[in-house]
């Protein structure tokens, strides 16, 4: 048998440890190229790094499986940065065996996906509590993967009559003056040119009603765009002139 200037027991201890080691690194830490690791990974019949990490990826198939239900999938780079292969590797992998990818897809991954589209229940972002489905408004703006709001409704309801007692009880200090939020151009105006508003801050509706009535005016033979630049210019001339 050949000499070495290094202890191959001691190499063939280190791959059998961890076989999935890269010949490298393995050259790095004994000092010689990774082509004379590859050679005695041959010549001691040890598993090329490519077989170790295969056959690893196939021993713990079971563990991704149960990662993937929590939606910690082998795609990713972060969460595969743990193990002994990439993510790209074990992606490559799974496409390349047809029930190893049957398994992943309907055992994690459309488990997974169940949870997260079809929920039985959640936990409110208010309350902090894990309530049935149902116990939650549909609700497509808050643009939730479920449908669902992401407040109960119980919490939603205490919320809307905390606001409708604080604007109901809340005294609203009308000014004498404000500007018209369509036309702020033609400056303050007195209070009686707006409507009054119970919801909003000064009690008064934002637009002038001067503005308002040109804008129906308008608005029956043109389109909304068209119909505010109008109502504007006829509402800046309508000032001009008193």
């Amino acid at each position: 048998m050949r000499d070495y200037t290094f202890s191959v027991n001691e190499l063939m201890e280190d791959i059998m440890f961890k076989p999935w080691e890269d010949n490298v690194t393995l050259g790095d830490k004994y000092n010689i190229s990774r082509e004379r690791v590859r050679q005695v990974r041959l010549m001691l019949d040890l598993p090329t790094v490519t077989e170790a990490k295969e056959s690893w990826f196939r021993q713990n198939f079971d563990m991704f499986i149960e990662q993937a239900k929590n939606g910690n999938f082998i795609w990713n780079s972060d969460f595969m940065k743990n193990y002994p292969l990439s993510n790209r590797k074990a992606t490559e992998l799974l496409k390349s065996d047809s029930e190893l990818n049957r398994r992943y897809t309907q055992e994690g991954v459309e488990v997974y996906n169940d949870k997260v589209y079809n929920p039985t229940s959640k936990v409110c972002l208010v309350c902090d509590e894990d309530k049935l489905i149902q116990e939650y408004y549909k609700s497509p703006s808050d643009k939730t993967k479920d449908g669902h709001a992401r407040v109960c409704i119980v919490c939603n309801k205490k919320n809307v009559a905390k606001h409708y007692e604080k604007r109901k009880h809340t005294v609203k200090v009308i000014p004498d003056f404000k500007k018209c939020s369509a036309v702020p151009e033609v400056g303050e105006l007195p209070k009686s040119d707006f409507r009054k508003m119970t919801t909003s801050n000064t009690g008064l509706q934002p637009q002038c009603s001067v503005y308002q009535d040109f804008f129906l005016k308008f608005r029956k033979k043109n389109s909304s765009s068209e119909a505010r630049e109008l109502a504007r210019q006829a509402t800046i001339w309508y000032y001009e002139k008193i």
